[in-house]
């Protein structure tokens, strides 16, 4: 078990990458020496899991955890330079999930997530072509999915529930009735 963790160096990313849960916060500095990053044995986050920030874009590009299972917090992950997120065990982010002008970015799958405990927002990802939440059931606020030019697949196989209002819009190449499950289980049909 380790505590926060903070990646600012080479270092502080080799001591953090042994650990099975992170009672606290994952955050990577902008400063940092290393941003491909890769947790082969986390399981758990505790908190959140979020750069640390700068007014310019960071430059964290890979995050691969590959058993990861519950983030206690929130992910947010904003102006990165992470072409890929797959995270295939994930089952439960406990806040909210924020992927937000992250260019690169081409496709972000977590099949397996069931619950995200805040809002869930994606927009302004101008290269994201897939979504793979096929395993999600419920999102405990609102859900936006915008401006989203170069989407055209999007799994949402078993929503049930979202506890708030759907924001679709600038899905250009997506099929119009992809995004209507996250419509149908929004609080404002």
């Amino acid at each position: 078990r380790c505590g926060d963790i903070a990646i600012v160096s080479r270092g502080h990313y080799h001591a953090a990458r042994e650990c099975e849960v992170i009672e606290g916060t994952l955050r990577v500095s902008w400063l940092s020496d290393v941003f491909d990053l890769e947790f082969p044995k986390l399981t758990e986050v505790t908190g959140d899991i979020l750069p640390l920030y700068s007014e310019l874009p960071h430059p964290l590009h890979g995050l691969r955890m590959p058993v990861l299972e519950r983030v206690g917090g929130s992910v947010v992950l904003s102006a990165t330079g992470l072409e890929t997120l797959e995270w295939p065990q994930l089952r439960t982010i406990g806040g909210e999930l924020a992927l937000i002008s992250i260019q690169a970015l081409t496709h972000f799958s977590a099949p397996k997530l069931e619950t995200i405990g805040g809002p869930a927002q994606i927009t302004l990802d101008g290269q994201l072509r897939s979504i793979d939440l096929r395993g999600l059931r419920r999102i405990s606020g609102d859900a936006s999915l915008m401006l989203l030019d170069a989407l055209d697949s999007l799994r949402l196989d078993r929503i049930e529930s979202v506890q708030g209002s759907a924001e679709l819009r600038g899905l250009v190449r997506l099929a119009a009735d992809a995004a209507l499950p996250l419509w149908l289980a929004s609080d404002q049909r």
